[in-house]
């Protein structure tokens, strides 16, 4: 049986929009997401992650326990706290969350966590990509934050080195 990954719409915005998200497939097969992330996702036309309904290997699943989500929704937007709830209802091997409090929460509550760096580095373990900096700078060309330090820490791992 293979393991349940529930991703959260970030992971999801940030590979489609450098036209990596191929790499969620090949890292874990299967991926799945709550009902409020496919909203997010399908709401925004002509967007990276907005052709989601065409995508086979990612499943939709509503959680039956509205209560966690409903608590979780006093500290976090309706994705992050809809996909903690359903991870735990899942009883998830891994969540993909890159938002900041939301992976504090998932961490609290002892779910495993990983984010959009993480997946770029795990692909290159893997050999499904060849580099990991060309995926570093078009994400920052494409408006997404990453901190000198953490970039730094990417190449590090990713075993390209360190540049400032």
């Amino acid at each position: 049986m293979p393991e349940v990954v529930v991703s959260n719409s970030t992971v999801i915005i940030a590979l489609s929009s450098i036209n990596y998200l191929y790499i969620l497939k090949e890292v874990y097969k299967e991926i799945i997401i709550s009902s409020e992330v496919f909203n997010e996702l399908s709401r925004g036309q002509d967007r990276p992650g907005s052709n989601i309904k065409e995508i086979d290997w990612i499943n939709v699943c509503s959680i039956s326990d509205e209560r966690l989500k409903d608590y979780l929704s006093y500290h976090l937007h309706r994705g992050e706290a809809e996909t903690i709830a359903l991870a735990e209802e899942k009883k998830a091997f891994l969540v993909l969350l890159d938002d900041y409090w939301g992976r504090k929460i998932a961490e609290l509550r002892k779910l495993r966590i990983t984010g959009t760096m993480g997946i770029i580095v795990k692909a290159k373990k893997e050999g499904i990509i060849k580099e990991v900096k060309p995926l570093l700078i078009e994400l920052i060309y494409k408006g997404f934050w990453i901190s000198d330090n953490l970039y730094n820490s990417i190449l590090q791992k990713s075993d390209e080195g360190k540049e400032t």
